[in-house]
């Protein structure tokens, strides 16, 4: 299973979709032509992109504090929108005006390369803006989401492909994993221990759902 089939799993959030690229390891050219194909708006951090005529299509809007763009290139094609806010990321930006935007899902892309601190920061948007909208992180080997509160989700993947969960924010009850090597019902999850990384599909479908708190989850490609 390749990344865009892990992208049209359920359960999925209606709404208009954003594609936001973040200015950290680029994805594929592949890979993000097939998030773009879904896009109703298209959103670059600072200098993620430049200069903007390789990609797939042209950014509809950058933002960002501009410390690595600097001085906006001079075009009538692409809106540059500069936020010197310091108490907020680039992609938290991008993400905020996707959702001004009227967007209730974002495709975070680029936001795992670079820089730890930003990585780290990229990974808490899910949970920031759970609010508003669905935020997925997406890279070439697979996606990550936000499973929410008594929310049941059953995901019908092939048999071996890895899942990993994560709480987010500190204790999540409750967690229920089936269809795994090594299932959980109702374990208590906390950030350092004990670690739900890596496990395996081995009876599809996937079944997850926590009780309190929420879980970052991981469904890693497999190769083709």
């Amino acid at each position: 299973m390749d990344v865009t089939a892990i992208l049209s799993l359920p359960p999925a959030v209606p709404g208009r979709l954003a594609v936001v690229l973040c200015d950290g390891a680029a994805p594929p050219h592949d890979l993000l032509s097939a998030c773009l194909a879904q896009a109703d708006l298209f959103v670059c951090t600072d200098g993620a992109g430049r200069p903007y005529d390789h990609l797939p299509r042209l950014p509809d809007l950058v933002v960002g504090d501009f410390d690595t763009l600097g001085e906006p290139p001079r075009r009538r094609d692409i809106r540059f929108e500069h936020d010197p806010d310091q108490d907020t990321t680039d992609g938290e930006k991008a993400v905020a005006r996707a959702v001004a935007d009227g967007c209730r899902r974002v495709l975070l892309l680029g936001a795992d390369g670079g820089h730890l601190d930003h990585a780290l920061a990229n990974l808490a948007l899910p949970e920031r803006f759970a609010h508003a909208c669905d935020v997925v992180l997406v890279n070439d080997r697979g996606v990550t989401r936000r499973l929410p509160p008594a929310e049941n989700w059953s995901l019908d993947l092939p048999m071996g492909t890895t899942v990993s969960l994560a709480p987010i924010g500190g204790r999540v009850k409750g967690v229920t994993l089936l269809g795994v090597r090594w299932p959980l019902r109702g374990a208590d999850l906390d950030w350092g221990g004990p670690s739900a990384a890596g496990n395996r599909v081995t009876a599809p479908p996937v079944r997850l759902r926590c009780d309190a708190g929420s879980l970052l989850v991981t469904v890693r490609a497999q190769a083709s």
